[in-house]
């Protein structure tokens, strides 16, 4: 892995660029937390009660996968980085799991549901992955705290860009599709909700056109992921502390 010299610390403007790389996966995040629920309910027609098992076994996964994914990361060497691998990586790899957890298959209530599982425990693995690579990308940047600090406030900054660009965009291109965003639930702390209540029954074509508009949706921000991976691509990995984020 190419390092530079000591001396040499990051601009404002990569800074700005590593803080942006959040977006990529904080906006995907917050879209999924906000809409994913009542999208499974009146599109998919999940029953309610097996949200649970959507939610639950998503979140277990994500769990396992941390050290996994650190024991990975920290044993990369590759020309091109450490981190930055695992950064477009694990997003290119995301991008088809996330569009389909906007389709609605045709088969049986069982083999929708645990369509759903896999996708959905698959994409936050892959969305850990990224994550991850991320944060610690900041500790490879530059040997100095005060930069790391700045660094850090610009992807904090993102995170709310983030949440506030993913969740607008998302609602006005669903309900530009006659899509209803009445009946969402939002969980603070990020989980998937189970309940979903107030739904009201729509016919199949409104169905159809509300699983269009969410995949509409889907495309975009996947498109909007992968430019700011790009942009986030063009940090420079310098020497620096292998330690957590």
């Amino acid at each position: 892995m190419a390092t530079t010299g000591p001396t040499d610390r990051p601009s404002t403007l990569e800074k700005v660029c590593y803080g942006i790389g959040a977006l990529a996966y904080m906006t995907t995040l917050h879209v999924l937390n906000f809409y994913l629920s009542y999208f499974l309910v009146t599109v998919a027609q999940v029953p309610p009660l097996d949200l649970l098992l959507v939610g639950v076994l998503g979140r277990v996964a994500e769990i396992l996968a941390y050290p996994v994914l650190t024991y990975l990361i920290t044993r990369t060497d590759t020309r091109w980085g450490q981190l930055k691998p695992w950064i477009l990586g694990c997003t290119l790899a995301a991008v088809p799991f996330y569009m389909l957890e906007w389709y609605v298959p045709d088969m049986a209530p069982a083999g929708k549901i645990a369509y759903f599982v896999v996708l959905y425990i698959t994409e936050s693995v892959l969305n850990s992955g990224v994550t991850l690579a991320h944060r610690t990308l900041v500790m490879h940047i530059s040997d100095h705290s005060s930069d790391r600090e700045s660094a850090i406030a610009f992807r904090s900054a993102s995170g709310l860009i983030g949440m506030v660009v993913g969740v607008g965009i998302e609602g006005q291109v669903v309900v530009a599709f006659g899509g209803s965003l009445s009946g969402t639930c939002i969980h603070s702390n990020g989980s998937l909700n189970s309940t979903v209540s107030n739904v009201t029954s729509v016919t199949p074509v409104q169905t159809g056109r509300q699983e269009t508009g969410y995949l509409v949706a889907a495309g975009i921000m996947c498109l909007l992921a992968l430019i700011f991976v790009t942009i986030t691509l063009t940090v420079t990995e310098r020497t620096g502390s292998d330690q957590g984020w």
